[in-house]
Order: structure tokens, then sequence, then C-alpha cells
């Protein structure tokens, strides 16, 4: 059962969550439902999504593409931005967890861009690859380690 995994797994359990879950699981029971495969169903469910959530898409590595995307600036130079994270929504990894390592490329481009503004859209062309960096991220409240799949030496970066 769920309740003795945890417990192997080094996870205590209040008596309170245990008893919630003797209700649950009888109350499914009493329908006819296996409560306890079920629940080994869903976490063997939430397993292959993290997993799924990492993996890189790697028929794209060593291809040149155009993506657009959020950025999150790592270096400024003056009032260019040389180097900065593109993730899929404005405002990702401020005050909320960042976008799974998939989702997030750090891009480099030292010819630079103007900056106008935080939580500007850009498309940005070059050729992707695997990242496997984590990069620590200082934000106004703390910093933030960035686990990062991809990268990208820029072509191009032009503000949408």
């Amino acid at each position: 059962m769920h309740t003795t995994k945890m417990r192997d797994a080094g996870k205590a359990l209040s008596p309170h969550v245990l008893q919630g879950e003797k209700i649950a699981l009888s109350a499914l029971e009493s329908v006819g439902i296996d409560g306890a495969a079920k629940v080994t169903d869903l976490a063997a469910f939430g397993k292959m999504m993290e997993s799924s959530r990492n993996d890189l898409n790697t028929s794209l590595l060593g291809q040149s593409i155009e993506i657009s995307g959020f950025v999150l600036p790592l270096n400024l130079t003056d009032t260019k931005i040389t180097e900065f994270v593109l993730v899929p929504f404005a405002g990702a990894c401020v005050h909320t967890p960042p976008p799974s390592r998939n989702q997030m490329i750090v891009v480099n481009y030292p010819e630079g861009f103007l900056v106008n503004g935080l939580f500007h859209a850009v498309a940005v062309s070059g050729q992707l690859a695997r990242g496997g960096t984590v990069r620590s991220v200082g934000f106004s409240d703390g910093v933030s380690s960035l686990d990062i799949g991809y990268q990208m030496d820029a072509v191009s970066v032009d503000p949408l």
C-alpha cells in the first residue's frame, strides 16, 4: 500500500494524514474501486510525466531554428542584453517555479540588443544545442538555480 511505500522511503506521515488516507481508500473500496492500485497507478503516471518534462527533443539538436519566447536577462552591457534565458511565458522564474529544463534556452548574442523593459518577447534564430547547465539567476527576492536543457549562439534576436 502507498503508506507502507512512503514509510519505507523515509517519509514520515502524521497520524492525521494516515487516517485521511485510510478513510479515502475505504471510501473507494466501498464503491468497488481498488484504491491502493489507483494510488500506485497515479504515482507511476506522475513519475512518467516528471520524466517527460525533462526530456530534450534530440531531433532539434544541431538544427537551425527560429523560436519565440520571453527574455530573462543574464548579462547586460550598458543597455544591451548579450546573454539571456529564453523562457515560454512572461515573468517565468520570478516568484514562480521555473519552467522545465526542456522549455528553456540559454541564448548568447554578443552583439546584444536593446532593452525595452522587462518581460518583452523576442524571436531568436540560431543553431540549437544541448545545454545541460545549471545557472544561478539573481532576482530582487533572492537567487534561483535554473536547470536549462538547451543553448544557442543566436544569429539574430528580433523584438516582437
